[in-house]
């Protein structure tokens, strides 16, 4: 992936991506595979269970996290997370995104601000 610096990576699709992507994928996909008699200057070879998942943050590839230091909402409900988090923050905190809006920066004041405004949110939390 172009946020760990490649420019291309082959690897086998299990039957968890392919749910994975059925469930999540807006449009139709395919999955690659190696050409059989495929020849590489170089090959890697990775134990993919032993990789931590990755998550990239704007607004640079290199700004990137493992899945352990993003925190404690499960990945598979990330997108239901930050919806709703959105909607209690315009509903409830729109002070705080005004804040955030005007500042152009998130100073200490807006940050404890956000922060409990996360920890309120988060008591309520349901996926």
């Amino acid at each position: 992936a172009i946020e760990a610096g490649g420019k291309n990576g082959i690897f086998p699709v299990d039957e968890k991506a392919v749910a994975y992507m059925k469930e999540h994928s807006m449009r139709p996909f395919k999955a690659y595979e190696a050409d059989e008699d495929a020849e590489y200057a170089r090959v890697i070879r990775l134990d993919l269970g032993s990789i931590r998942p990755t998550v990239a943050f704007p607004h640079l590839p290199e700004n990137t996290r493992s899945i352990d230091e993003v925190g404690d909402v499960p990945v598979d409900q990330v997108r239901t997370f930050e919806s709703q988090m959105l909607a209690f923050m315009r509903d409830t905190k729109k002070d705080v995104l005004d804040a955030i809006k005007e500042k152009r920066v998130i100073d200490e004041a807006v940050e404890k601000a956000l922060n409990e405004a996360i920890t309120a949110f988060k008591q309520g939390y349901q996926a």
